[in-house]
């Protein structure tokens, strides 16, 4: 698709950003940061894997996911098996306008990868 073909689709209409996810070497060293250097409160946690904190009232702003001590690429940038930005979502205004995102999505070449995982806790506001 090019620029002129993506003039034609209507923009995804977000509400707000969702949250962010981060990959990170020591979680509980990343928790402390988050928490006694920005205000951040510990919501939820998923074992020693990964820690929701949040800023507002939404379950989570921010996650830290652990990285696997032998990740082979663990000192590297960008992948999903180094530190760093793991993914990001936007709340958008209905279930509808979220199937719409991944079309618009589809149809500019990003590749839709399925997640492995669900938050149980969390509204059903749709994100993407």
């Amino acid at each position: 698709m090019n620029a002129a073909d993506t003039k034609a689709i209507a923009p995804i209409r977000t509400r707000k950003l969702g949250h962010l996810v981060l990959m990170v070497r020591d979680l509980e060293a990343s928790t402390r940061f988050y928490t006694e250097v920005m205000g951040l409160k510990v919501s939820d946690r998923i074992a020693d894997q990964m820690v929701f904190l949040r800023a507002g009232q939404d379950h989570h702003d921010l996650a830290l996911s652990r990285l696997p001590a032998d990740a082979p690429d663990r000192d590297d940038l960008p992948r999903y098996t180094r530190p760093g930005l793991e993914h990001f979502s936007y709340y958008v205004e209905s279930l509808d306008e979220m199937k719409r995102a991944v079309d618009v999505a589809r149809a500019l070449g990003v590749e839709i990868e399925p997640v492995s995982y669900t938050h149980l806790t969390l509204p059903t506001t749709p994100y993407v």
